[in-house]
Protein backbone atom coordinates (compact mmCIF):
# COMPACT_ATOMS: atom_id res chain seq x y z
CA UNK A 1 0.00 0.00 0.00
CA UNK A 2 1.09 3.56 -0.95
CA UNK A 3 0.41 6.27 1.48
CA UNK A 4 0.42 9.88 0.48
CA UNK A 5 -0.41 13.06 2.01
CA UNK A 6 -2.57 15.84 0.60
CA UNK A 7 -2.37 19.60 1.75
CA UNK A 8 -2.85 23.00 0.81
CA UNK A 9 -0.30 25.23 -1.13
CA UNK A 10 0.54 28.30 0.55
CA UNK A 11 -2.21 31.09 0.31
CA UNK A 12 -4.47 28.15 -1.11
CA UNK A 13 -8.31 28.95 -0.65
CA UNK A 14 -9.85 26.87 2.15
CA UNK A 15 -11.63 23.64 0.75
CA UNK A 16 -14.11 21.19 2.12
CA UNK A 17 -14.73 16.99 1.69
CA UNK A 18 -17.38 18.27 -1.23
CA UNK A 19 -14.62 20.38 -2.45
CA UNK A 20 -12.55 17.04 -3.35
CA UNK A 21 -15.83 14.91 -4.13
CA UNK A 22 -16.64 17.66 -6.83
CA UNK A 23 -13.05 17.03 -8.44
CA UNK A 24 -12.56 13.86 -7.80
CA UNK A 25 -16.52 13.15 -9.90
CA UNK A 26 -14.84 15.66 -12.33
CA UNK A 27 -12.07 13.03 -13.48
CA UNK A 28 -15.39 10.78 -13.56
CA UNK A 29 -14.70 8.94 -10.48
CA UNK A 30 -16.75 7.85 -8.21
CA UNK A 31 -16.37 8.87 -4.87
CA UNK A 32 -18.23 8.29 -1.44
CA UNK A 33 -18.01 10.44 1.70
CA UNK A 34 -18.16 8.30 4.65
CA UNK A 35 -17.69 8.59 8.36
CA UNK A 36 -16.88 5.19 10.43
CA UNK A 37 -17.61 4.56 14.12
CA UNK A 38 -15.20 7.44 15.49
CA UNK A 39 -16.74 10.10 13.13
CA UNK A 40 -14.32 10.02 11.27
CA UNK A 41 -14.59 11.24 7.71
CA UNK A 42 -13.33 9.32 5.03
CA UNK A 43 -13.19 10.00 1.31
CA UNK A 44 -13.28 6.84 -0.62
CA UNK A 45 -12.54 5.71 -3.74
CA UNK A 46 -13.33 2.52 -4.73
CA UNK A 47 -12.30 2.71 -8.39
CA UNK A 48 -9.21 3.63 -8.06
CA UNK A 49 -8.63 1.12 -4.80
CA UNK A 50 -8.12 4.79 -2.28
CA UNK A 51 -9.45 5.81 0.10
CA UNK A 52 -8.30 9.46 2.13
CA UNK A 53 -8.61 10.08 5.93
CA UNK A 54 -9.95 13.74 6.24
CA UNK A 55 -7.75 15.69 8.80
CA UNK A 56 -10.85 18.25 9.74
CA UNK A 57 -11.01 21.57 11.17
CA UNK A 58 -14.71 21.80 11.46
CA UNK A 59 -15.91 21.68 7.89
CA UNK A 60 -12.39 22.79 6.12
CA UNK A 61 -9.91 20.38 5.63
CA UNK A 62 -6.04 20.68 7.30
CA UNK A 63 -5.06 17.69 5.51
CA UNK A 64 -6.25 14.28 3.47
CA UNK A 65 -4.24 10.97 4.45
CA UNK A 66 -4.49 8.74 1.23
CA UNK A 67 -3.64 5.14 1.22
CA UNK A 68 -3.93 3.41 -1.87
CA UNK A 69 -4.26 0.14 -2.33
CA UNK A 70 -4.25 -0.92 -6.40
CA UNK A 71 -1.71 -3.16 -7.38
CA UNK A 72 -0.25 -0.57 -10.34
CA UNK A 73 -0.70 2.65 -8.25
CA UNK A 74 0.39 5.15 -10.65
CA UNK A 75 -2.96 5.77 -12.32
CA UNK A 76 -4.62 6.36 -9.29
CA UNK A 77 -1.95 8.66 -8.05
CA UNK A 78 -2.15 10.46 -11.18
CA UNK A 79 -5.76 11.08 -10.72
CA UNK A 80 -5.22 12.01 -7.17
CA UNK A 81 -2.95 14.38 -8.23
CA UNK A 82 -4.75 16.06 -10.88
CA UNK A 83 -7.60 16.77 -8.15
CA UNK A 84 -5.12 18.01 -5.55
CA UNK A 85 -3.41 20.54 -8.23
CA UNK A 86 -7.19 21.49 -9.52
CA UNK A 87 -8.17 22.76 -5.88
CA UNK A 88 -5.11 24.19 -5.51
CA UNK A 89 -3.31 21.77 -2.91
CA UNK A 90 0.27 19.34 -3.25
CA UNK A 91 0.11 15.47 -2.90
CA UNK A 92 3.21 14.08 -1.12
CA UNK A 93 4.49 10.49 -0.29
CA UNK A 94 3.63 10.17 3.59
CA UNK A 95 7.13 8.13 4.51
CA UNK A 96 6.77 7.25 8.52
CA UNK A 97 10.00 6.09 8.02
CA UNK A 98 11.65 9.97 7.54
CA UNK A 99 9.59 10.31 11.13
CA UNK A 100 11.80 7.83 12.67
CA UNK A 101 14.78 9.03 11.05
CA UNK A 102 14.41 12.65 12.58
CA UNK A 103 13.89 11.28 15.66
CA UNK A 104 16.01 13.04 17.97
CA UNK A 105 15.46 10.58 21.22
CA UNK A 106 18.56 7.73 21.12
Amino acid sequence: MIELLAIPQWQAPARTLNDWSAALAGLGLDVRVVQDEDRDSWLEIPSLRSRGFAVLDGLTLEAIHFEVAAIEPEPAIEQLTQAASALGWELHPDNDEDDDENDDTD
